[in-house]
């Protein structure tokens, strides 16, 4: 089993204060330990989790922002991989959002969830529709990268190597919840999260 790991550092710039505008940047590494599998991030500028679209000013004491999958700041990541594999994807991420420079006096609670789409779809918007939910709190799931194939994964076929071997593309959708803020001073509040996809039978 070989195992792909996705970087993404959450950089949460705001201010909290009713006066000035907040600004959010989310960046995106990526690094693939398998030639078989290619992993991207689709619309990175304009598609990303970026709660200042969902309030602009983030303000203490204020309720919860939430993004759902079908919103536009949803954050979107295309894996293209053998099709005759399982593949499990695992998601990483902080409890909370902590102040940059003082973590010990600042916090907003973060929570993410997934949801993923194996059915061979062209395009992720027409794979948002008939995507699975991962229930709230699961942190990884299991599954072909092609719904189609039934049973046991075979196992890798040694005539078979890099672009010769039949692939498919599934598409992961994340998004989340931001606060609700509480009684929280001005400054940078920052989390990285970390998605990790382990492709089974490609040892």
């Amino acid at each position: 089993m070989k195992k792909v790991a996705i970087l993404i550092g959450l950089l949460l710039l705001s201010n909290l204060v009713i006066s000035e505008a907040v600004a959010q940047r989310i960046n995106f590494s990526t690094w693939t330990g398998s030639e078989d599998v290619s992993i991207r991030s689709i619309g990175s500028v304009i598609s990303s989790l970026r709660f200042n679209e969902k309030q602009q000013v983030l303000l203490a004491n204020t309720p919860a922002i939430n993004i759902a999958k079908n919103d536009p700041q949803v954050a979107i990541f295309e894996i293209e991989a053998p099709s005759e594999f399982d593949i499990t994807v695992e998601l990483q991420a902080p409890n909370f959002l902590a102040k940059e420079g003082d973590p010990e006096n600042g916090t907003i609670p973060f929570a993410l969830q997934m949801s993923y789409s194996n059915q061979g779809l062209p395009n992720e918007m027409a794979a948002l529709g008939s995507s699975m939910d991962v229930p709230l709190g699961f942190t990884s799931v299991t599954f072909p990268v092609h719904t189609g194939r039934r049973g046991v994964p075979l196992p890798p076929n040694p005539e078979l190597y890099g672009n010769a071997r039949p692939k498919s593309t599934v598409y992961l959708f994340v998004y989340g919840t931001l606060g609700p803020i509480g009684q929280v001073s001005a400054g940078n509040y920052v989390g990285e999260v970390l998605i990790n996809v382990y492709v089974s039978g490609d040892d």
